[in-house]
């Protein structure tokens, strides 16, 4: 019943946001007022540890295949124990890539690429922290299949 409680406030929040950007720049941005940004804060919030879940299921539970990576034929693997990921490499994996994508983008996704480039083992930098690295399962057969044949 409170306008400012209801998503009516942020969409009005948002599209003078939005069209004060659009008109004049960055300059002069209307403040959200108390309750919309504890809204704003709230989903910020919820989506990031639906990631977090996210990617700890897949890489935990699904022994690091999520939908993406099925279709494409990946999985991730531990450095430590091949079998299946340890609880601790999930963990860290999970929350490492969270925090790229939601929170430090710019500057870890970086530091990120730049380890993929330039490092000797090719990993991405929340795989060189979590000891695990992404395989491609049709190659990985293919060469199995070429050393049992020789």
């Amino acid at each position: 019943m409170n306008p400012e409680l209801s998503w009516d406030g942020l969409i009005a929040w948002s599209e003078q946001y939005l069209s004060q950007i659009q008109s004049k720049g960055t300059e002069n941005l209307p403040v959200p007022n108390q309750t919309i940004q504890e809204t704003l804060l709230f989903i910020t919030e919820s989506v990031t540890f639906l990631f977090l879940i996210y990617f700890f299921i897949c890489d935990y539970f699904l022994k690091g295949s999520s939908i993406g990576k099925r279709i494409f034929n990946i999985r991730t693997l531990s450095l430590l124990k091949p079998e299946k990921i340890p609880l601790s490499s999930a963990l860290m994996r999970s929350a490492a890539k969270t925090l790229i994508l939601f929170y430090f983008f710019p500057i870890i996704l970086s530091v990120a690429i730049l380890t993929k480039f330039f490092h000797k083992s090719k990993q991405w930098g929340h795989d060189l922290i979590s000891q695990t690295k992404v395989i491609d399962e049709f190659k990985v057969a293919e060469l199995l299949k070429n050393q049992i044949t020789s």
